[in-house]
């Protein structure tokens, strides 16, 4: 949900960013299948109870989401849910990200991720770097590599190489 609550957070302001950044963002329906959980429940609460349940299972084999989990114990169910709920009332989630006039880049791993996104990514030609064995949460599971490739796409777009 943080890349689309970001891209159209970008999109508002008075002057575009030097560049947006989009990790595993939700370009499709199919890629909140987390949070995207929501629209099958109409009280916020079971809904955060399923979600919490089903991340902390995951958690058990996943640092990444064991990260996420903690984060989870500071959501207000309410807000998670209809930000959850938000993801279905779009018929293109990822196209606030795509209508961005700024330079931007979507980072994601091959193997996390859907092919419903893939398919978004090629079809729309996205900016994109492809982060292989990183996960979902790269900046967690493999910083060093995760800062070192934003490091050199913002400074491909400081040094006007992309845009």
């Amino acid at each position: 949900m943080a890349g689309v609550i970001a891209s159209h957070a970008a999109a508002r302001l008075r002057r575009a960013p030097a560049m947006v950044i989009g990790v595993e963002a939700n370009l499709t329906p199919a890629d909140a299948y987390f949070t995207g959980l929501a629209a099958r429940f109409d009280e916020p609460v079971a809904f955060y109870t399923t979600l919490r349940s089903r991340v902390l299972q995951v958690a058990r084999k996943d640092a990444g989401a064991g990260r996420f989990a903690c984060s989870l114990e500071f959501a207000d169910p309410m807000t998670l849910w209809t930000l959850g709920r938000s993801v279905f009332s779009e018929s293109d989630p990822g196209d606030a990200f795509r209508r961005l006039r700024c330079p931007k880049m979507h980072y994601w791993d091959r193997a996390g991720t859907s092919k419903d996104a893939r398919d978004y990514i090629a079809r729309h030609r996205l900016p994109n770097r492809s982060l292989s064995s990183m996960g979902h949460w790269p900046m967690s599971t493999a910083p060093a590599e995760f800062y070192a490739a934003i490091a050199a796409d913002v400074a491909a777009v400081v040094h006007g190489v992309r845009g």
